[in-house]
Formats: structure tokens, C-alpha cells, sequence
């Protein structure tokens, strides 16, 4: 992003559970009041039900913040490829309640493994350090932590007591970094009013 230029929030609903088609529009509009510029991908339709996916993923290669509310979907590869290269990037992610579990492909399914996108994964080393984060890359040598704020931490694999994901825990690099404590604030307060 260029000095100057608003922050880009791309919002995806993926999901009609909880209502996020009605709301994220409106928190969108929020977003906008606060300086944001926005884009809302939210089909017509449910995605989590309908084979259709969700159309317009393309726009996240321009966001600087990507915003997910969405629950079992079972995207084809091209919409899929749009939200792993995002994710990959480092660029921060907000997951909205049912995007914990945002996807539900077969596990015999190519794409399964991808329901670990929206999960923390820890590493404990042999020296007692602690490392959370995306679990970007194994190579068989290191394993590369995306941290929050997009750090990357390559983490020597024989240097590893422990790893593996954390339950109930999901990567939400911090959104308000460029944000005063008024903006912040308002989003609270704005969030807390959704029904």
C-alpha cells in the first residue's frame, strides 16, 4: 500500500449462516466511514449450498486486508487458488465466527488439507521457545511460520520438540495496526449492534 492510500478490505461471504449477507454490507459501509476502501464479494446465493462457489475472488490480489465469513464450502480450484495465495501472502486475515471451519472438502479430496488455512499452528522447540502462526511451508528441513503482522519464522525441523495445530484457535493478524483507538473503537461498537 502507498503512503496515503486507503487501506483495501476485500469482504467474502461464504456462508448464508448467521445472516453475513445482510451484514457485511452494512459493516462494510462502517469500514468506508473509517477510511477504508472496500470491496464485498457476496454472491446472490448461498455458497456453502450451491456448486457456483463464490465468484469474484479475484479481487483479493488488490486487498490489503481480507475479511472471511464463511462455512463449509467446497470451492473449485480456481476460487480456492484466489484465497490460499491471499493467505500466503501475510497480509493480515480476519475469519468472522463459522470461518473456523470454512471449508469441508471429502478427505480423500486433492484440496482437504485446506481446512487448516484458517488455524494457529504452534511449535515448541528443544530450547523451550514458543512459535505460533500460518503454517506456510514443509520442506523437510524447516518448517515456515507465517507470523501475525506477515513475518515469516523458518524453524529448523531437528530443532523441533513439538508441533501441530491448536484446536478451537484460528490466524488473525492484527486489523487495527493502522487504526487510532477512536476507529477501533467504532468498529467495536459497531460489531457488537450486527444481530
Amino acid at each position: 500500500m502507498i503512503a496515503g492510500e486507503k487501506p483495501h478490505a476485500v469482504i467474502v461471504v461464504g456462508t448464508h449462516h448467521y445472516s453475513p449477507q445482510k451484514s457485511m454490507p452494512d459493516f462494510a459501509g462502517e469500514l468506508e466511514r473509517l477510511g477504508f476502501e472496500t470491496t464485498v464479494i457476496n454472491p446472490d446465493w448461498d455458497p456453502e449450498k450451491d456448486e457456483r462457489g463464490v465468484p469474484g475472488l479475484e479481487a483479493l490480489e488488490n486487498a490489503d486486508v481480507g475479511i472471511f465469513f464463511m462455512r463449509f464450502l467446497k470451492l473449485e480450484n480456481e476460487q480456492l487458488g484466489h484465497i490460499t495465495k491471499f493467505v500466503e501472502s501475510g497480509k493480515p486475515v480476519v475469519c468472522f465466527r463459522t470461518s473456523f471451519h470454512a471449508f469441508n472438502y471429502p478427505k480423500d479430496h486433492p484440496n482437504a488439507a485446506i481446512e487448516n488455512v484458517f488455524r494457529s499452528y504452534r511449535i515448541e522447540t528443544k530450547d523451550g521457545k514458543t512459535f505460533e502462526g500460518f503454517n506456510q511451508n514443509e520442506d523437510g528441513r524447516t518448517i515456515t511460520l507465517l507470523s501475525m503482522g506477515g513475518a515469516k519464522q523458518d524453524i529448523p525441523i531437528k530443532s523441533i520438540q513439538s508441533a501441530g495445530y491448536i484446536e478451537g484457535k484460528s490466524v488473525m493478524p492484527d486489523l487495527t495496526g493502522g487504526l487510532t483507538a477512536q476507529q477501533v473503537a467504532s468498529i467495536v461498537a459497531y460489531l457488537k449492534t450486527v444481530k
